[in-house]
C-alpha cells in the first residue's frame, strides 16, 4: 500500500508530516486531507485561534506535492 504524507501549511509556516500513512490510493489520501481539513477548522473555531487561511499538502512517499486541500477560512486570522 502506497504511503502518503499530510503537511499543514499556514502563516508562512509549514508543519511537516514526519509519520505519513498507508492509504490504498490517492482518492483515499484526498479524503483523510479533507476529513483533517474540517477537523482543523472546527477546532479553530474551538481554541480561538481564528480560521486563517491554511491548507493540506498532500505528499507521496518520495516527497513530492501531489495536491493541495484548502482549509476552510476567511483569510483574516479572526473569528
Amino acid at each position: 500500500m502506497p504511503k502518503f504524507y499530510f503537511n499543514i501549511v499556514g502563516g508562512g509556516v509549514t508543519v511537516p508530516d514526519d509519520e505519513g500513512m498507508e492509504l490504498p490510493d490517492l482518492p483515499a489520501a484526498r479524503a483523510e486531507a479533507m476529513a483533517s481539513a474540517r477537523d482543523l477548522s472546527l477546532s479553530a473555531d474551538h481554541d480561538g485561534l481564528g480560521k486563517e487561511t491554511r491548507s493540506i499538502q498532500i505528499l507521496d512517499c518520495a516527497g513530492a506535492k501531489i495536491e493541495e486541500v484548502i482549509v476552510p477560512g476567511d483569510g483574516r486570522g479572526s473569528r
